[in-house]
């Protein structure tokens, strides 16, 4: 019988999604019991069992996922995360579930006249791939605020990236930062004074926000932090020659 509020009906594909996610998330020993998707259909026990019985082939449901988002990416976008998945070794493929996780580049731009919330510093985060950026104010860049930051921005919202390459500044050589990476299993890699081009995305877009920031904030420079958010709106809906699209629908497609 259904669940009460809810009636018998035929499986969908999203309802597949979502049992097979359910299935692969608790391997390598998934039970019936820890399986409780939030759907139901007339013959839900038994696909469950059929699928069950043979986990060592749902175990790749991840990559059957991973394919499936693949295939909604504009084709520039699916070629550029193929090519980079391709190139991972087959036990960190199955670790690929979104689109935000193969590089991300981070930066701190400051120090600028402390507003009335007391920040002084912009910690960047840009997504090669979807060019998705994130620009949040702080009082400070040091190793503490710029874990936080990391944590609660951008792993909790995008998910922890393959790849998180910055300068050589200390917050970003701290233990504190290289604990939080490897616990993420995020590789953590440093531009060079040699090939300072390798973090050319994030300073672009660093001289770009900037830029827009200073056509609003006011004359005693003292606002300049309440503006970010509608900053970054403005960047994400616009179009980018490079990738002939926005990053807004570059990262929800």
């Amino acid at each position: 019988m259904p669940p009460k509020g809810r009636s018998r009906r035929n499986r969908s594909e999203d309802d597949e999604i979502e049992i097979r996610t359910n299935l692969s998330t608790f391997k390598p020993s998934p039970t019936k019991d820890i399986v409780k998707p939030t759907i139901f259909y007339g013959n839900l026990d038994e696909d469950i069992d059929s699928w069950l019985k043979n986990f060592d082939r749902i175990a790749t449901a991840n990559e059957w996922n991973r394919e499936r988002k693949l295939n909604t990416l504009p084709a520039f976008l699916r070629d550029r995360a193929a090519e980079f998945y391709e190139s991972l070794e087959d036990d960190k493929k199955e670790e690929i579930y979104g689109v935000w996780i193969l590089l991300c580049t981070f930066d701190v731009l400051g120090p600028f006249p402390p507003t009335y919330n007391s920040n002084k510093y912009i910690l960047i985060f840009s997504d090669y791939l979807t060019r998705w950026p994130e620009a949040i104010p702080v009082p400070n860049a040091d190793a503490t605020t710029t874990a936080k930051v990391f944590i609660e921005e951008v792993v909790c919202r995008h998910g922890a990236p393959r790849q998180l390459l910055s300068d050589n500044g200390k917050n970003f050589r701290s233990n504190l930062v290289k604990e939080i990476c490897k616990l993420m299993n995020t590789k953590k890699t440093f531009t060079t004074a040699y090939h300072p081009e390798t973090d050319g995305l994030v300073e672009r877009f660093n001289g770009t926000l900037t830029a827009m920031l200073s056509m609003y904030v006011s004359g005693h420079q003292r606002d300049w932090d309440t503006f970010i958010p509608f900053v970054l709106f403005a960047y994400r809906t616009s179009l980018h020659e490079s990738i002939q699209e926005t990053p807004f629908f570059n990262a929800w497609p």
